[in-house]
């Protein structure tokens, strides 16, 4: 079980109670505006009502760009994600034509199948030939191939079981299984974590459910015996049946079942075992079957074996293993064998090919090495991300890695800055999970190469990266170089992991008491706007990189990269003499970024400018026929223009193509006979010309309407054309030739902004000091970089080294803290901030 921690569980109830809040204030102040409009038919309650209408219009479409998002390539370790925008705040979100490559660490695509594979791929392709992509029919009627047959074969040998039955989709396996199996009078005792497909099937099935804690055979055994002692409800007659439900791998924990104890168990209290193996059949074990043959259970002691095709097979569908007698019943009893369309010919092939290929049947040791790799990147990773700091869930060998996240804040966070840095993870969040309990969730793939999975940690370890500038007091008689080698010395002993350096700052010019204190007061206003036009032009450089397809660059300063230039910080004295009042140096730093804004601005609106025209352009040449421009597909050869004739154009449906041409010459008098010709088609209409004499021009027109055809005005001009051509052409010219001077003027700005923020958090460490310590200034300024875990050991370090004696007064963070600089709850004897470079 997990455990949350107290402040955790606190801030994550009160960010919901936040967002309940203000979504019931909007609500109220819609039903306001819109009280005399009503979208509900007269008489009719509201289709959508209650809380989890409440939910989705007011929490969930806040963040739904971070779900469902489309991808255009198969599933592989990168896949090209569609972008989607949004012009109504996330209300809908509409496709683009771009895309990006990202690391794929969201399909369960374990073994890799899901790409095109050199022995299943050629396989499936025949298949299609051979038997259609699908049957049309359920199992009992046509729908039983001769891949049907080998399928249940293959799948029953490879799980050890005497005989197996396919279904089409894994979700109904599970949902329509156990109402055949269970009913009136019996008992289903499941795991408190099984998936929603489990939950769904039991509480079909009419028999009385209890639940155990999750993966605890000492509780599912209490279950038990009070259950058998109590007998059925109200009448305490015996059970008539009891069944154990439990899953392989828990596909939202990344656990592994405790199976070994819960068959004991089991066998103990004469309960059948139903296992569902969706997440852990092919992925782990020696050989891939499964959970059964890692922890060394006899396949014989599983009553019902249940998994998927989707995840370690790349395929669709679901089985059920079993002894011959039960399947033989499922066959005759199960609405899903009887009703529904069998399992599409192509995807049982994939699925045969695949198990051949983990088998070895393929004449290869490919399998074996997908098995081995698949293992040796989920201990890998899982390891690597606990090193980091990450909350990991689930167990060794498990493919399957949730990274909690807790606070609702977090998931949109984390999902979108994970995709800024082309990195692909899913995010789940209430009612998949719990409320609390929100959490990204990392698949790794046999297809991942060593190199994947660093790029990964390295984009995750960026984006947990914090750097914390902080000063300690040097007390009566010592220095900061024996202070600064003491510190060395403890990082080194009690928190390795953690990179320190020197943050050196000369001796500035502290002025009045007063003067320190007034200006104190507008460091955090000043701060914040500094960070903030930093994030816009790194947003800005982003955005421009991903447009042009340009592999993002490292940023720098003074040619340095911004963390380097952080960790080895010098005064620019030159730039900002030290004998310079604080005041005077903070307004320069100030007025400069002030004038990058606008200059910003500026440049911006410009590109975008020109952005907007083209794409107004883009619009018309490429939209639907009924509103696109028709200069391009109307060619002068088309179009016959005299003193008596003239050529229409018309837009007709799709459907509607052979309406127009039994008719088109029958709507007026003066047609030409077989005039018309078609020029082009779209996934909606088709365009046709039509001849015909120019005084019935307006006439045609009229009674092409009556019949849903629409006349489009247009005239053919060469000079028109060449005129609209050229101006594209220059639109193109201008566009890019804007996007690269605004591009490297945004690499020059960031590094001037980055600078002067830096000489900014100088001055602010300096005067905090000043304020803190008293005069003369006597102390050390370190930057720190402390992994998640090892923070509060630093922070006892950097106590344990202060001399609280020589404090003024500790201030808190909601004295100190400001925007981009960022302490801790408590207040510490030292001055401390942390800087988010992201």
């Amino acid at each position: 079980m997990i455990t949350i921690p107290y402040l955790t569980a606190l801030t994550t109830y009160f960010s919901y109670g936040l967002l309940f809040a203000f979504g019931q204030l909007r609500d109220f102040f819609r039903k306001i505006l819109d009280w005399w409009s009503k979208s509900n038919l007269q008489g009719y309650a509201p289709i959508c009502l209650g809380l989890e209408d409440f939910y989705i219009r007011r929490l969930y479409l806040r963040i739904q760009d971070c779900f469902n998002r489309p991808i255009s390539s198969s599933p592989d370790a990168w896949f090209d994600v569609v972008e989607r925008i949004s012009n109504d705040n996330n209300k809908t979100l509409k496709r683009t034509t771009r895309v990006t490559r990202c690391l794929n660490l969201g399909s369960y695509n374990y073994l890799g199948f899901a790409a095109a594979d050199e022995y299943c791929t050629p396989r499936v392709i025949e298949s299609l030939k051979q038997y259609s992509p699908s049957t049309c029919s359920t199992r009992v009627d046509g729908g039983t191939t001769t891949l049907h047959a080998e399928l249940e074969e293959c799948v029953a040998n490879f799980v050890g079981k005497p005989a197996a039955v396919v279904f089409g989709m894994g979700y109904v396996t599970n949902s329509a299984i156990l109402p055949v199996l269970m009913g009136k009078g019996s008992l289903i005792i499941s795991d408190s974590l099984n998936h929603n497909s489990i939950v769904n099937g039991a509480r079909g099935s009419g028999a009385t459910i209890r639940v155990f804690q999750h993966n605890t055979p000492s509780h599912l055994e209490k279950v038990l015996r009070e259950q058998i002692a109590e007998g059925q409800p109200r009448t305490h007659r015996p059970w008539k049946k009891i069944m154990v439900v439990v899953e392989g791998i828990y596909s939202m924990e990344g656990e592994l079942c405790k199976l070994p104890e819960i068959v004991s168990i089991c066998k103990k209290y004469k309960a059948y075992v139903y296992l569902d193996e969706a997440h852990s059949i092919g992925a782990v074990g020696k050989t891939g079957r499964g959970v059964c043959e890692l922890l060394g259970v006899d396949t014989a002691d599983v009553d019902i074996m249940m998994g998927t095709f989707t995840k370690s097979f790349g395929s669709c569908g679901g089985y059920i293993a079993g002894s011959k007698e039960l399947i033989q019943y499922l066959k005759y009893t199960c609405p899903a064998h009887l009703y529904a369309t069998s399992i599409s010919p192509p995807a049982a092939q994939q699925i045969i090919s695949s198990i051949k290929v983990i088998l070895g049947e393929d004449g290869s040791s490919r399998g074996a090495q997908k098995l081995a790799k698949i293992r040796e990147n989920s201990n890998f990773f899982r390891s690597e991300l606990q090193k980091m700091g990450f909350e990991v869930l689930g167990d060794n060998d498990s493919p399957v890695m949730p990274i909690m996240l807790y606070n609702p804040a977090k998931i949109p966070a984390f999902s979108r800055e994970c995709l800024r840095r082309n990195v692909a993870v899913v995010t789940v969040a209430f009612p998949a999970t719990p409320l609390l309990l929100a959490r990204a969730r990392i698949c790794i793939s046999a297809a991942h190469t060593r190199e994947d999975l660093v790029k990964a940690l390295e984009e995750l370890a960026i984006m947990t990266t914090r750097y914390w500038v902080a000063s300690l007091p040097v007390g009566q008689g010592s220095s900061a170089s024996t202070l600064w080698s003491r510190l060395q010395e403890s990082i080194s002993k009690q928190a390795f992991d953690t990179p320190l350096y020197r943050f050196n700052i000369p001796n500035l010019r502290v002025g009045t008491l007063d003067s320190l204190l007034a200006l104190s007061d507008d460091l955090l206003k000043a701060n914040s706007f500094i960070e903030g036009v930093s994030h816009k032009i790194r947003r800005q450089i982003e955005e421009l990189e991903r447009v042009s397809g340009v592999v993002s660059s490292s940023l720098t300063v003074d040619g340095v990269p911004v963390d380097s230039y952080l960790t080895r910080f010098v005064w620019d004295d030159a730039k900002y003499p030290t004998m310079s009042p604080l005041r005077e140096i903070v307004d320069g730093i100030h007025a400069q970024i002030a004038k990058i804004e606008d200059d910003l601005k500026v440049r911006v609106a410009e590109y975008n400018n020109v952005r907007s025209q083209l794409n107004a352009i883009n619009r018309k040449q490429a939209g639907s026929l009924a509103v696109r421009d028709l200069s391009n597909l109307v060619k002068p050869e088309d179009i016959i223009s005299s003193e008596h004739l003239t050529t229409l154009v018309a837009i007709v449906s799709k459907y509607s193509q052979k309406d127009w041409l039994s008719s088109y010459e029958t709507l007026t008098t003066y047609v030409v006979p077989r005039s018309s010709k078609k020029l082009h088609e779209d996934n909606e209409y088709a365009l046709y010309t039509v001849t015909l004499f120019s005084r019935d021009a307006d006439n045609f027109r009229t009674k092409a309407r009556e019949r849903n055809f629409q006349v489009r005005d247009f005239e053919y001009n060469p000079e028109t054309q060449e005129s609209r051509k050229q101006e594209l052409e220059k639109l193109i010219q201008d566009q890019e030739t804007l996007r690269i001077s605004l591009l490297q003027w945004c690499y020059t700005s960031y590094g001037e902004v980055f600078s002067s923020w830096m000489h900014f958090c100088a001055v602010r460490v300096f005067s905090e000091s000043i304020l803190r310590y008293g005069l003369p200034p006597s102390f050390l300024s370190v930057v720190l970089s402390p992994s998640v875990k090892s923070e509060k050991k630093v922070r006892s370090i950097l106590e344990g080294l202060s001399d609280s004696s020589h404090s003024t007064y500790w201030k808190t963070d909601d004295e100190g803290g400001m925007g981009g600089f960022a302490g801790d709850a408590d207040a510490h004897p030292y001055v401390s901030f942390t800087i988010n470079l992201i």
